[in-house]
Order: C-alpha cells, then structure tokens, then sequence
C-alpha cells in the first residue's frame, strides 16, 4: 500500500460515507411521512371477522401510491397476507437504519357482516392484532 493508494482508498470511503448519510436523510423524511400514514381497507367477511380474501403488501403498496408516496411492495414486511378484521401494525423497510410502522385496518364491506357479529369482530381485534404482529 502507497500513499497514494492509501489517499484514494480515504476518499473513496468519505465519498461512500456522504452518499449513505443522504440516503438516511432521504429515508428518514420519507419514513416522516408514512409514520403518520394509517390505512383503511374494506374486504368482504365472514361472521367469523375472517376474510373472504386477503390484504397483500402489494395492495398496502398500492394504497400508498395512492396517497402519493411510492414504496416498493418487498419494503413491506408483511410475514404472510392479513386475512382477518381488525389493526395491525406493518414495518416498512427504507433503510437498514430507518423502518417506520404504519398502521393499517381492515373492515368489513357493508353488508357482508351482520352488525350484531361486528361487534364481535371489535372485540377480539386486538388478540388478532398481537397474533400476527408475533410472528
């Protein structure tokens, strides 16, 4: 190793070191954003709170776009698509350094469940919620 090698390795690693501290900035404004970000989707239901069908990453993928925000659907940390009623918690992974959570809830399309079964629903939505935040 030469000075000169030695000098141009030093420089490089400032160079790295700058882009890497604009792209936390960048993240962290944007982890700002979704932070305050929550999420409502309507699914079709069961009595049961159960879902017909599923919430994906890549359906909070899109509702995101939708708010004008653009994230990549495999930043979702999603351990398997949400399949029942209720809040959960999902981490967004911008950054190694920078992850917000944004909160996302999920009800029944008018109709699909009686009222007297919603009220059901409520009540066991926060064991659903720890259920799936768990894994």
């Amino acid at each position: 190793a030469t000075a000169r090698n030695l000098k141009a390795q030093q420089h490089n690693l400032r160079e790295i070191e700058k882009k890497r501290a604009v792209e936390t900035e960048k993240a962290r404004g944007l982890a700002e954003k979704l932070s305050s970000l929550s999420l409502l989707f309507t699914r079709k239901a069961g009595e049961s709170g159960r879902l017909f069908g599923s919430v994906t990453n890549m359906d909070i993928a899109d509702a995101i776009l939708e708010k004008g925000l653009d994230i990549d659907r495999k930043d979702i940390s999603l351990p398997e698509p949400i399949k029942n009623l209720g809040e959960f918690d999902v981490t967004i992974k911008l950054h190694r350094d920078v992850a917000p959570v944004i909160r996302i809830t999920v009800l029944p399309e008018e109709g699909s469940i009686p009222e007297s079964a919603m009220e059901e629903v409520k009540e066991e939505a926060a064991p659903v919620e720890e259920e799936t935040t768990e894994k």
